[in-house]
């Protein structure tokens, strides 16, 4: 079974979603950790918008109240070998909550489930905890706020739910940007009230899938974001019927889908209902962490059930020796089928014969496969819930003789495991302390890459405390140990992959640091943090930087920042970014600012006028893949007059 499978499989902890399983070796994305401040954590939407254009219905008196009985159902069928979609549904399922809200003035409510389905909290945990949304003026879902402080599965979860009721008013027909449990989507809204007010919505394309982000890629401390294609559904619908009240009456949708090598279905049905008290939870909206974790790749508290497919090849590879296995394995790869499609095959040879974990281990530490075909293996093995597969792992890390990478591949695969907890962590913090004074240079190595794969298991493991402590005190370390930027780069990554804007003070000396390497390094820190946590410190960074090759690295990790966090850059940016632009500097930093400035346009129109003025420039100095760029941000018609205009 595919890996994409596996997390359709993993889902449902929204009505009809994803939650991914795979081994994900490169930055970790934003996780929760011991508090700081609610105020340094609040990374909050956009400020209300007026009353006087506010669609039906999209009005919240503040106490007003509501109540939705919600019902999501989903089902996944896989594909065979011949690429058919022909089989019964792997996995079918129903899940049951009741969503009440509570206006507590402007845009934002406050919201909490009950009656939540056991399966659901069985799989994602307690739901209970209360949170806030923001809903805007055409009665679209714009923000999510957890309680603070945040279990990212559970928030993760509370936030899937109720973003599978996105829906907006038009004005007629119109096309909207929204995101639910599957990605970020463009849809088409069209008013077809007659005797009731009523909505359709039909999502055209999907952006971005959340699934494409977690496929495996490398283990990396600044791993490139997963190339983006859009992918239209093969069927979407949804209709509200908006009603007298505020919101809507109810709404009732389905959408299928085509994800990795699944075919999946989801419906959602929502019910007015009446509602509960909200009076016990606070209301103070400096208790929550405004923050998307849509995106987030989590792990659900039980193990995936394996599918029809997955048990009918474990039956069949159960009496096959190792080497005809690995023969198969070998020609996947040499066939270029690649590693995110044969590791799955791996696995499930390991469920049925645990003893062949410990002799394929051996076989990739003396170089016995293709040199692309070694990182499958550590994730099958990652991925193989048995003792056996557990021990490999943990004896290839432990060993100090064997390849530098090949106990780096073996940390990573170790920290996403079940079977893991606090005495791995330690063991990596450990190890961390060989980064500037290991005796060698495959020591250090490793222990470069101990730091990334502790930041990372920070971020898997947000729920444990002890172990999220044990990242905070390697990265002291890291810093207190370091003299350079090789020595001081390890705890940077580290901080990114946990994305814990409590560290942020321990950052920010080294954005002063009279080396520019040192402070080069120090850019990948706040890809994961809040945006609104850093904003401060990246226009102070951006206004004093000398350092054209620091401001270019510091513009390119802001980008990616708001990008996960699903949200454009404040003002204060778009004019340094404009300020920057007219300066034209190196052409990796004019890539950046353009797509900072072009994802911003629509709500600056500043950033929009900046584009227009950069055309004659790039034309003049025959940047055609900057021009390019910024045609995907300007339209013809706007470009056209421009061509001839002088610099």
């Amino acid at each position: 079974m595919k890996p994409r499978n596996l997390a359709v499989a993993a889902s449902l902890a929204g009505l009809a979603g994803i939650v991914a399983l795979r081994q994900e070796p490169k930055p970790a994305l934003p996780a929760s950790a011991p508090p700081a401040s609610p105020p340094a954590l609040v990374d909050a939407p956009p400020a209300p918008e007026s009353a006087i254009d506010r669609a039906p219905g999209c009005t919240f008196a503040r106490g007003a109240t509501l109540g939705y009985a919600i019902v999501g159902t989903m089902s996944m069928k896989v594909d065979e070998a011949n690429g058919k979609v022909d089989q019964p549904p792997s996995l079918a399922r129903t899940v049951r909550v009741v969503l009440d809200l509570e206006a507590l003035g402007g845009d934002v409510l406050l919201a909490h489930y009950r009656e939540v389905d056991a399966t659901l909290t069985a799989e994602q945990g307690d739901l209970g905890a209360p949170f806030l949304l923001r809903i805007d003026a055409r009665c679209q879902i714009t923000g999510f706020a957890a309680l603070d402080p945040t279990n990212v599965r559970e928030a993760r979860a509370q936030q899937a739910m109720a973003y599978n009721l996105a829906w907006s008013w038009p004005k007629g027909t119109e096309t909207r940007d929204g995101a639910n449990d599957y990605g970020e989507f463009r849809a088409t809204y069209t008013d077809v009230s007659g005797a009731r007010p009523r909505i359709q919505r039909t999502i055209d394309a999907y952006s971005r899938v959340w699934s494409d982000d977690w496929d495996f890629s490398g283990f990396a401390d600044d791993a490139p974001p997963a190339p983006r294609k859009e992918r239209k559904p093969l069927a979407s619908t949804m209709t509200i019927e908006a009603g007298a009240g505020p919101w809507f009456a109810s709404l009732e949708g389905s959408e299928r889908l085509r994800l990795g090598g699944a075919e999946v279905t989801g419906t959602v049905r929502a019910t007015s209902v009446p509602a509960a008290d909200l009076g016990a939870f606070p209301h103070a909206e400096s208790r929550y962490v405004w923050r998307d974790f849509l995106h987030r790749r989590t792990k659900p508290k039980s193990a995936v059930p394996l599918t029809a497919r997955d048990q009918k090849e474990i039956a069949e590879v159960q009496k096959l020796p190792l080497d005809i296995v690995m023969d198969r394995y070998r020609a996947r790869m040499e066939a270029g089928e690649g590693i995110v499609d044969a590791w799955p095959h791996l696995k499930n040879y390991f469920v049925a014969r645990p003893e062949a974990a410990t002799e394929v281990a051996a076989q990739v530490r003396a170089r016995k496969l293709p040199r692309d075909g070694a990182p499958g293996v550590y994730i099958a093995l990652g991925k193989t819930p048995t003792s056996q597969a557990h021990d490999a792992l943990l004896a290839i890390k432990n060993d100090t003789g064997a390849e530098p990478i090949d106990r780096s591949r073996a940390a990573f695969a170790l920290v996403g495991r079940d079977d893991v907890g606090i005495e791995l962590a330690q063991s990596l913090h450990a190890a961390t302390h060989d980064i500037a004074t290991g005796a060698t240079r495959p020591v250090r190595l490793y222990a470069r890459h101990a730091a990334l794969a502790l930041g990372m298991m920070g971020s898997l493991k947000a729920e444990d405390t002890a172990i999220v402590a044990e990242v905070h005190a390697a990265v002291k370390d890291i810093l207190a140990n370091g003299r350079s930027a090789t020595t001081l780069r390890p705890a940077f990554g580290t901080v990114a992959n946990l994305g814990d804007a409590s560290l942020l003070s321990v950052v920010v000396p080294y954005t002063r640091h009279a080396d520019a390497d040192v402070r080069r390094a120090a850019t990948i820190s706040i890809r994961r943090m809040p945006p609104s946590a850093t904003l401060a410190l990246s226009v102070d960074w951006l206004r004093a930087e000398p350092d054209p090759d620091v401001r270019r690295d510091l513009w390119h990790t802001i980008r990616l920042q708001h990008l996960d966090a699903r949200q454009v850059v404040d003002r204060a940016l778009v004019a340094r970014a404009i300020a920057e632009l007219e300066k034209q500097p190196l052409a990796l930093t004019r890539q950046s600012l353009v797509h900072v400035l072009g994802e911003a346009k629509d709500r600056y129109p500043e950033a929009k006028g900046a584009l227009l003025a950069a055309v004659p420039r790039e034309l003049a100095v025959q940047n055609e893949g900057i021009f390019e760029l910024l045609l995907q941000y300007l339209s013809g018609d706007e470009v056209a007059p421009l061509m001839g205009r002088p610099r």
